[in-house]
């Protein structure tokens, strides 16, 4: 008993989590969940034209033997494509322009 709570215990120990979520996390222990810990981001879309939903460093689990059920904990937030792909052209742009100054700072 008291191994597998220490297993837990480490992975919750840079979030904090409430007494509901020690409480779920257990059960689904109890349960045979397994923890999957490559779980880096899931997202949800909720319907054709709905919104797009992320959670990002979850907590996964899913069934031995059953591969198209998750159970996943984490605060979802919504996601805009908008604002995706708005971040990834700032990516763009910032990553050159940090290079080239400092080029031109060394060659003048």
């Amino acid at each position: 008993g008291g191994g597998g709570g220490g297993g837990g215990g480490g992975g919750g120990g840079k979030k904090k989590q409430t007494r509901a979520e020690k409480k779920a996390r257990k059960t689904a222990q109890k349960l045979g969940l397994k923890h999957v810990p490559s779980a880096v981001r899931v997202t949800f879309k909720q319907g054709k034209e709905g919104g797009l939903f992320a959670i990002d460093d979850p907590d996964v689990y899913k069934p031995s033997g059953t591969y198209d059920t998750l159970v996943v904990f984490g605060l979802a937030q919504v996601e805009n494509a908008q604002n995706e792909r708005a971040a990834q052209a700032a990516q763009a742009y910032a990553q050159p322009d940090m290079g080239g100054g400092m080029g031109g700072g060394m060659g003048g």
